[in-house]
Parts: structure tokens; sequence; C-alpha cells
């Protein structure tokens, strides 16, 4: 099957300082943007990420995820994957391995961290997501394409063939990472 993986910088976006945060999939109204008040100090950092995206009014899926990693540790997921859609009834990435996987052009999210800890490709490529989106099975395609590396305090929209992996980190770090999850209405081009 044809992969159409994208990948846009959004912009340059400020963290707050590190604080151990931790949300998962936390609904989110656009138009109102209201965050929980234990995490109140990340609004202006989520509404600068959702100012990036083509959708005013409906819900996304917010995650703030905050670790101390040591050298050569990966933040979140290692391998190249894709996320797929989020659908919410399903909870589907409550459990690893339940990304749903599905032939859809709508979807996708936004990322954002502290430190440079992610890298996606952005062009066609071509095979079968496996078992929770893993696309290790292309590995040579993506080492034969040119790979972008996320930069720090930058937010980047993915679509939900958006291919990314975490990356190992060079030192010990607090990272910050801000996941905004999109709903299959949004397509990103």
């Amino acid at each position: 099957m044809r992969i159409h993986s994208v990948v846009k910088h959004v912009g340059e976006i400020p963290l707050p300082a590190f604080g151990g945060d931790q949300l998962y999939m936390q609904p989110v109204d656009v138009a109102v943007r209201k965050l929980p008040a234990k995490f109140s100090r990340w609004s202006d950092t989520v509404s600068a990420m959702l100012d990036g995206i083509p959708m005013s009014d409906g819900v996304v899926y917010l995650t703030i995820d905050e670790k101390e990693l040591t050298l050569g540790k990966t933040h979140r997921r290692g391998g190249a994957h894709v996320d797929g859609v989020w659908v919410p009834e399903m909870k589907a990435h409550a459990e690893p391995g339940r990304h749903v996987i599905r032939a859809v052009d709508g979807g996708g999210l936004v990322l954002l961290s502290n430190i440079q800890g992610c890298k996606a490709w952005a062009g066609d490529f071509h095979g079968e997501p496996g078992e929770g989106g893993d696309l290790e099975s292309i590995r040579g395609q993506l080492d034969a394409a040119p790979s972008i590396l996320l930069a720090p305090q930058n937010a980047y929209c993915l679509n939900a063939w958006g291919i990314h992996e975490s990356i190992p980190v060079a030192a010990s770090v607090q990272r910050s990472l801000v996941r905004i999850t999109l709903p299959e209405t949004v397509v990103i081009h």
C-alpha cells in the first residue's frame, strides 16, 4: 500500500519549565481551549500549537509527557511507525499496540518538544503497517530517504500517516513532549 507521509513545520513555540507533568489524551475544545486547572501553565503553549492547525471548532486530544531520560534512551516509542487515527470510543491509544490504522485522508498530530528527540519522514513510501503502526519493515526505504529532525521548541504537524520515531538522547535530560491528536475531519496537506 502507498503511505503518504506529511510533515509540516508549524513554528517556534516556547514551553514552560520542566515540572514532571503527565496528561494523556485529554479532550480539549478548540474554540474554548480550556485545560484542567492543574495544567493551566500549558495554556499558552497549547493555544499556540492550535493556532497552527486548520481547525476552528471541535475536539482534539492533548498529551503532555514529561520524563527524565538517561543517555541513549528514547522518550516514547522507538522504531519507525505511524500513529493512525484516534477513535475516542475505543480509546485506541490506551495500550501499546492498539493504534487504529485505516485508510483515511484525515487525522494526524502536532508534536512539540523541548529537546531534539524525534525524526520524521515526508514523502511517499510503500508498505503495510504492522502491530501498533510499526513500519520497521520499510526501514530500507526510510534509510534511503531524507529525514527531518524535529527541532527543539518547534511544533510540527504530521498527518495520520506521518512516519516518525523517537531517537535516543545524547545526554541525560529532562524532556517535555506535547502532542495534540487531531480528528479524522482535519486533513493535513
